[in-house]
């Protein structure tokens, strides 16, 4: 490891922690050996928390003057004894650079901080906005360059207009509602992306040359004075005669982008390679650098300059709910040859083990009118890896020397002879299923909202989906490996006869199992032939315990073989309402009630589920979702999770009245009243199930950007409240989150709008509660993430 002492101590979350007063890591690291270094802070379930640096020498002098400016509210400091080093700490909106500006947002009170990279830039959502706030200047040349693409007919995303902030380092861009492309599925769509990006290359740019005597930008073309130049991909339209609209878009384009060439793509890999240096890991330095020999050597491998995003990865296309591809975050986009993107795209999809480039380049060679997909020279994927090799380290991930070695390995393997495009069709392929966002039985199309495990039929996995298709209305049905689709028709389903006599709104059609329709005065569950009395028999009994808890739940008005009504309870989701000013006292109301619930002592007889139990249900979780888990570490430590649980089964406390499902769905809220659903699951369990699974939501709908931080904050402390007042112990909380968590990474990889984030957040749990502690030992996934 480094030799910088201060160093040293900022890679040490139990010093850090110490120091600051809360639990964090540090992350985002840029050392500057001897002199400064400084860093991101974060909570252990990742989100921002502040930010660190240390100052050594004549560095100092930069607090120093921060201080003369005033800037020192909430900025604290010490200077490590013996040494010359200042170390300074705070939260987000204290940084030094950063602070003066973001304190000028009219920001409303559920702020979100979606990215901090302190003294460079933050990004914060708030409501329907995003708000992004850098140390340099960027308002004028990101706005003009943005609202000229989308003139020319890119997919971008433009800044909002009339922003109440005037100042050149902040801008206000509207949120879009969907997710990025990373983890997409559906070719179709991964085709589009690759046609977006084939539009923005196809943006004409005319270069007129500088008169005699002046200067010549670099990479300008020679021809003879006054020619207008242009460059677009191979196959594209000539371009049509300029007119002033031409000049909308070229004029802000050949004003802002600066011009990357080979030199400046091989100088960026070098810089990172030497970054390695502070890593203390020789070995992988010296491994860096021969490949980067072999990548200078190689020499300029393109003379073609386009509009590039500079920066391009599928995490740069956003996906809208209502369809399309917007590119965004275009920060870095320049002239360069269009092999910048395309490495760029290449180096990541070999990051992440997908093969997903693959028809993004199809489309984009579809879109730009080539003859075949364009093949990437290794030199530029080479070098698109180098420039990424530090940062495992700078991330601070758990196993960064492996991750590092493996950036390294790909860099050289996508120089070796007979290569192509890069290596990425000579990657091994994922084997992954994924369930597509759209699925299409070759008539009508559903949007895919929640899906769960299907048979497996002919040896072919299959899935079943839920979702709207494009008359709004809820359908149900299959999707398999191959491809097929299988939808039932609106409100039909064979295996749910009763369903078509039923009228409503139908919210709920899980095909083949149950189904929910909401009528003016009950809701009706539909479920196979005679299951309807043992559904109203556990309604009931959950009712019962409700009651005695203190808390509303649906009444049984009706049973059948196959139907079961029940009454209507008043409130809303609290899903719905982390923004309320009476979030607290919903929360309130449910801990006080559900301790209550827990000590039920004369309720109805309940059904026994143990440990072995969900040591069973983990099991299940993941054999039913292997196929879609498949190269993932996550069954594996499922098995690991129900191999500690079936090992401590009877050992814990007596099991108290449970729901088993209960999360924020599950609990409605009318300002004074708080009932809960579902409590057909109810049983005897352990007291950590319960509030274990709620604050594991709790902090899932932080990581989707549905609560802030606060919101989950909230929830998590009375569901600790709860547990704590049962007598649960530290060992049982995290064994009983670690198993919601490694649950919801089953469930939720049956859903793609959420999958990738998912698991993004999943693996910040697991290490969180299972790797850093004594329970059990299971290796990490090795990291594959892209660059910050």
């Amino acid at each position: 490891m480094s030799g910088d002492p201060a160093l040293a101590l900022l890679l040490d979350p139990a010093w850090l922690s110490a120091l600051v007063g809360a639990p964090v890591r540090a992350t985002r690291l840029r050392p500057k050996p001897g002199v400064s270094s400084v860093a991101a802070l974060v909570s252990p379930d990742g989100s921002p928390w502040g930010w660190v640096r240390t100052l050594t020498g004549p560095a100092r002098a930069k607090a120093a003057k921060g201080r003369a400016a005033g800037r020192v509210d909430g900025v604290a400091e010490w200077v490590i004894p013996g040494t010359d080093t200042l170390v300074q700490w705070g939260p987000v909106p204290t940084d030094p650079r950063l602070g003066r500006y973001a304190a000028r947002l009219p920001l409303g009170a559920h702020v979100v901080v979606l990215r901090h990279n302190p003294l460079r830039r933050l990004v914060v959502r708030d409501g329907p906005l995003v708000h992004r706030v850098t140390a340099a200047p960027h308002r004028r040349r990101l706005s003009d360059v943005t609202r000229a693409l989308a003139r020319a007919g890119v997919p971008v995303v433009t800044p909002v207009r009339g922003s109440e902030v005037r100042s050149s380092h902040v801008t206000t861009w509207p949120w879009v509602d969907g997710r990025d492309a990373v983890g997409e599925a559906d070719p179709a769509v991964l085709r589009e992306v690759g046609a977006s990006l084939a539009r923005l290359h196809a943006v004409r740019l005319p270069v007129r040359e500088p008169s005699a005597g002046a200067g010549r930008r670099r990479g300008a073309s020679t021809a003879a004075p006054g020619a207008l130049q242009t460059a677009a991909p191979r196959g594209t339209p000539a371009p049509a005669p300029r007119s002033s609209a031409d000049d909308r878009v070229v004029g802000p384009l050949r004003d802002w982008l600066p011009e990357r060439t080979w030199a400046d793509v091989v100088g960026a890999a070098a810089a990172s390679v030497e970054q390695l240096r502070v890593t203390g890991r020789p070995e992988l330095v010296t491994r860096a650098r021969a490949v980067l020999r072999r990548v200078g050597s190689a020499g300029p491998t393109s003379d073609e300059v386009v509009v590039s995003h500079g920066d391009f990865s599928l995490d740069q296309c956003l996906l809208p709910v209502d369809g399309g591809v917007l590119l965004t975050d275009l920060d870095r986009a320049a002239l360069a040859p269009r092999e910048l993107d395309l490495a760029g795209l290449i180096a990541t999809c070999l990051l992440a083990r997908s093969d997903a480039g693959v028809p993004v380049l199809q489309g984009y060679a579809d879109a730009a009118g080539l003859p075949a997909v364009p093949d990437v020279p290794g030199p530029w994927v080479a070098a698109a890896l180098l420039a990424r090799v530090v940062e495992p380290w700078r991330r601070q991930e758990q196993d960064w020397v492996a991750g590092t070695g493996r950036l390294v390995g790909l860099a050289e393997a996508a120089l070796s002879p007979g290569a192509t495009t890069g290596g990425l069709h000579g990657a091994p392929p994922v084997g992954r299923l994924a369930v597509p966002e759209v699925v299409t039985d070759g008539t009508e199309e559903v949007r895919v909202g929640r899906a769960w495990p299907g048979k497996v039929r002919d040896g072919i996995p299959r899935v079943v989906v839920e979702g709207r298709d494009g008359a709004g209305r809820l359908r149900a049905g299959t999707w398999d490996a191959a491809g097929r689709t299988r939808l039932l028709p609106p409100g039909a389903d064979p295996a749910l006869p009763a369903l078509a006599d039923v009228d409503g709104e139908l919210v709920v059609h899980r095909a083949g199992r149950r189904a929910v329709v909401r009528r003016p005065d009950a809701y009706t569950k539909v479920v196979r032939p005679g299951r309807g009395s043992a559904l109203a028999r556990a309604c009931e009994a959950g009712r019962l315990l409700a009651t005695a808890a203190g808390l509303g739940s649906p009444e049984v008005l009706r049973a059948g073989e196959d139907v079961v009504d029940l009454s209507v309870v008043p409130g809303r989701p609290l899903h719905e309402l982390a923004d309320r000013t009476d979030w607290g006292e919903a929360w309130e109301c449910w801990a006080e009630a559900w301790m209550r619930f827990q000590g039920v002592a004369d309720g109805p007889d309940l059904p026994v589920h143990g440990d072995a139990d969900e040591a069973a249900v983990l099991r299940t979780w993941a054999q039913r979702a292997a196929p879609l888990l498949t190269g993932t570490p996550w069954p594996d430590r499922l098995e690991a999770l129900a191999t500690a649980l079936t090992a401590r089964a009877g050992s814990g406390l007596r099991p108290v009245p449970t729901h088993r499902d209960l999360h924020d769905k599950q609990l409605l809220w009318d300002g004074a009243t708080l009932s809960v659903l579902d409590l057909d699951t109810a049983c005897l369990a352990s007291p950590a199930l319960d509030p274990a699974n709620l604050a594991a939501h709790a902090s899932l709908r932080q990581a989707q950007g549905l609560w802030s931080a606060t919101a989950a904050g909230v929830v998590r402390d009375h569901a600790d409240r709860v547990a704590t007042a049962a007598g649960v112990s530290e060992e049982e909380w995290r064994l009983a989150e670690a198993a919601t968590v490694g649950r919801l990474v089953g469930v939720y990889a049956h859903r793609p709008r959420w999958r990738r984030t998912v698991e993004a957040w999943a693996e910040r749990s697991w290490r969180r509660l299972v790797d850093e502690s004594s329970l059990m030992e299971v290796s990490p996934a090795s990291p594959a993430g892209k660059a910050s």
